[in-house]
């Protein structure tokens, strides 16, 4: 028989490392589950928690057009800010990045409203 080996029913311990301030949340946390165990704390909340994976792609898509969008706009008020005559064109051309920063702004949020259904 292997004297080296504890005989326990769960033989394969888990071990990570945490900063100052993620210990204190997390003591904390147990603190106010009112567990005995910090075992069966640790347990419920990594097993019976979900965890979410939020596909990235969305955001970065967004991010890239409202930022395609205000490179244009701060282009037009540059001109606009050079020059005192602003023609109904320049108007008109401010208004569709407006829009368009506001329907894109809307996908957006559709598209998120979408995931919590």
């Amino acid at each position: 028989m292997d004297k080296t080996k504890p005989k326990r029913g769960k033989p394969i311990q888990k071990i990570f490392m945490v900063d100052e301030s993620e210990n204190e949340l997390i003591e904390q946390k147990f603190k106010e589950s009112g567990m005995v165990s910090r075992r069966a704390f640790f347990l419920k909340a990594i097993l019976e928690i979900p965890i979410y994976i939020i596909d990235q792609k969305p955001i970065r898509e967004h991010t890239q057009e409202i930022n395609k969008i205000g490179v244009n706009f701060n282009q037009l008020v540059k001109k606009l800010n050079s020059t005192p005559d602003i023609t109904p064109a320049d108007i008109e051309t401010i208004k569709s990045y407006m829009k368009a920063i506001h329907d894109s702004e809307n996908k957006f949020i559709k598209r998120f409203i979408s995931l919590r259904k």
